[in-house]
């Protein structure tokens, strides 16, 4: 819960920092948010699962919000994971994203849209 409540707060002195800057940054839309599934049983019961290789990854519900992050892998060329997250994002279109890639990204009604951070390296 602390967690939770300390991201809360470094979301909103970043957004309040920020302002709406970000969204002048390239932009890429998401379709929606996933997790990998613990067994090849939970997949089956979920809908709309992807599957990669031997994983399975499953629509996971994200509360509407603002926040920094970044990614951390390519999965596939739209499913992407969220650097320190287990949680992955699948894109509307291929995005132009790299690794090492920052931004902002913003959710609501469990889509969104991942702002990239202009000043990556």
């Amino acid at each position: 819960m602390k967690r939770i409540l300390l991201l809360l707060v470094l979301c909103l002195n970043i957004s309040m920092v920020l302002g709406q800057e970000y969204k002048n940054w390239d932009k890429y839309d998401i379709e929606g948010f996933y997790t990998i599934a613990k067994s090849k049983a939970e997949a089956k019961i979920s809908k709309n699962v992807l599957r990669e290789g031997a994983d399975y990854y499953i629509p996971t519900e994200m509360d509407d919000q603002v926040f920094p992050s970044g990614i951390s892998k390519k999965i596939t060329p739209k499913l992407y994971k969220l650097k320190d997250t287990e949680i992955y994002v699948f894109f509307t279109f291929p995005p132009f994203l790299y690794d090492s890639d920052n931004g902002m990204i913003e959710i609501k009604n469990n889509k969104g849209v991942f702002y990239k951070s202009p000043t990556n390296p």
